[in-house]
């Protein structure tokens, strides 16, 4: 079931005991609220997303994109230099999460191939800083999008959507004091995102690398 701004919008205020007393910009603002809280649940496919740059030697901080908020793997690649083209390869390195006050502690100059990553600010720091061009992805979980225009649609797997609807029905209960309403609205919400399995428990509904094969018998000796 796909909804859009509008669909949360009029099914929310119905479940909120029926009042038509919520204006548009009200409604539309709690719908937003709830999309960024149910947004919240670890693991959403539709918010995963994929950057690719180049490294240039000497500069260690580049910019983060615009929708970005948090990093899931950052991973520098570096070619080979050799003329042999049966032994040229190109070597993954999976960069290191740190915090900002390890960086800080690091002596300087410090240069060379980077094996730890910084997010900071609206930029990230490879250390050490680069001394030359490697290709560097970037695995990250993207914002949502806010919701404006009536026929936007929710950016998260559609069995989300109900959830969102819900989530709204509470905070336009609550902005209007009616308690025993937002309890009852918070009840429903909490009974169907506790049976939604997330996507990530989705992946691991795959068995196949928790098999197990047993070899090497011998007879025991009677």
């Amino acid at each position: 079931m796909i909804l859009t701004l509008g669909d949360v919008m009029s099914q929310a205020t119905k479940l909120a005991h029926g009042r038509g007393d919520y204006t548009p910009s009200e409604a539309s603002f709690w719908a937003n609220v709830a999309q960024q809280e149910v947004s919240q649940f670890a693991g959403h496919i539709p918010k995963e997303a994929l950057a690719m740059s180049s490294t240039t030697s000497g500069e260690g901080r580049y910019s983060l994109p615009a929708d970005y908020d948090y990093a899931i793997a950052v991973t520098l690649y570096q070619g080979s230099n050799s003329t042999n083209t049966l032994s040229r390869s190109t070597i993954a390195m999976p960069l290191i999460a740190r915090e900002a006050g390890w960086a800080d502690d690091r002596s300087l100059p410090d240069n060379g191939v980077p094996t730890n990553y910084v997010p900071y600010s609206t930029w990230l720091e490879l250390i050490p800083s680069p001394t030359s061009a490697y290709s560097l992805s970037m695995r990250y979980m993207s914002k949502i999008p806010t919701l404006i225009a009536s026929t936007d649609t929710i950016r998260l797997d559609d069995r989300w959507h109900p959830a969102v609807v819900f989530k709204t029905a509470v905070h336009l209960e609550a902005i209007r004091n009616n308690t025993e309403g937002e309890a009852m609205a918070n009840n429903r919400y909490v009974q169907y995102v506790s049976q939604i399995p997330t996507d990530q428990q989705l992946r691991q509904r795959d068995k196949r690398s928790m098999s197990l094969r047993f070899t090497g018998f011998t007879n025991r000796p009677d």
